[in-house]
């Protein structure tokens, strides 16, 4: 037994054919977009990378040149510090001299007129702090303009290093596999 179908029913059919080729058709192109976007995702991880592999040859650079500019700066603090240092020491024998000369004021009313002798070593030695501290603020200025310095160099240091940071364990394999592989160990 044939069954025929009516009008309606194949009319039906093709409607449901057609959808279905429509559905499909979305479904190809929906493929297609996906396969473009991917594509355009790989080519800017590339482009990324590539990017971040001129960045890090860039730090590279800036911290090898900057790095005899830091040795100039520490070696001014030091020779800085050590006159400071001295400068403190010169300080702490006025500061010395100031307290014997103080020291021996035990009763003031009854020392008034041994006062004078006492005041006139105190001038000397506040001349001597003044001349102290007048050198002291110089160092103190240049010391501060090497910090400074240092500030902006441990600055562009820090941000160099820290792309070094994760990259110097990649980079030294295979020298470790040199090594590994030498026979003069």
């Amino acid at each position: 037994m044939k069954m025929r179908l009516t009008d309606e029913e194949i009319e039906k059919f093709r409607h449901s054919v057609d959808a279905f080729r429509a559905a499909m058709d979305i479904r190809s192109g929906m493929n297609i977009r996906v396969a473009k976007r991917v594509t355009i995702i790989l080519r800017v991880g590339v482009a990324s990378f590539a990017i971040v592999a001129i960045i890090m040859a860039l730090l590279i650079y800036t911290l090898t040149t900057q790095m005899q500019s830091m040795i100039d700066v520490v070696q001014t603090m030091n020779r800085n510090f050590t006159s400071m240092s001295k400068n403190v020491e010169t300080m702490e024998k006025s500061v010395a001299t100031m307290r014997d000369n103080m020291g021996v004021m035990p009763n003031i009313v009854q020392q008034v007129q041994a006062m004078d002798g006492y005041e006139k070593g105190m001038y000397a030695s506040m001349q001597s702090i003044e001349q102290d501290m007048a050198v002291l603020k110089g160092q103190m200025g240049a010391m501060r303009q090497d910090v400074n310095v240092m500030s902006q160099t441990f600055f562009l240091m820090d941000h160099a290093v820290q792309g070094l940071d994760g990259n110097v364990n990649r980079m030294s394999r295979p020298a470790r596999l040199f090594n590994w592989m030498s026979p003069f160990q």
